[in-house]
């Protein structure tokens, strides 16, 4: 979905965003132990929604293409930082998981905390 967002049909594919997606999208990505509850679906597709959100969704996912462009210029300042860095996210995660680690790990002393799958609403939780 994000890849046909950054494309010429992406104000289109935002338009057809639905809660529906949203869930199926949450369920492939999130871990086996850390489903997203209806209610907190509910609540997420609310913020999506507002303000005609599905018709704007192509001009926000320019963070794409940015974290390539911006790459080298984030990891130095990650490894330049005095500040203690952690990464704190599932190990299953396909989009940051276990294989983002590697650098904060090996280059800044980072912490990891294995769970599952990647998470987006910790505070839910009362995480």
């Amino acid at each position: 979905m994000q890849k046909l967002l950054l494309g010429p049909l992406g104000p289109l594919v935002g338009r057809l965003f639905s809660r529906r997606k949203l869930a199926q999208s949450f369920a492939r990505i999130l871990g086996p132990h850390t489903q997203a509850s209806e209610a907190e679906l509910d609540a997420l597709w609310q913020l999506i929604e507002h303000d005609n959100g599905p018709a704007v969704m192509h001009r926000l996912i320019r963070y794409m293409p940015e974290r390539r462009q911006q790459r080298e210029r984030w990891v130095a300042a990650m490894q330049a930082t005095q500040v203690p860095m952690r990464v704190i996210d599932g190990a299953v995660d396909p989009i940051s998981g276990a294989h983002m680690v590697a650098l904060p790990r090996a280059d800044h002393g980072g912490r990891y905390r294995a769970a599952g799958g990647h998470r987006p609403l910790p505070a839910a939780r009362g995480a």
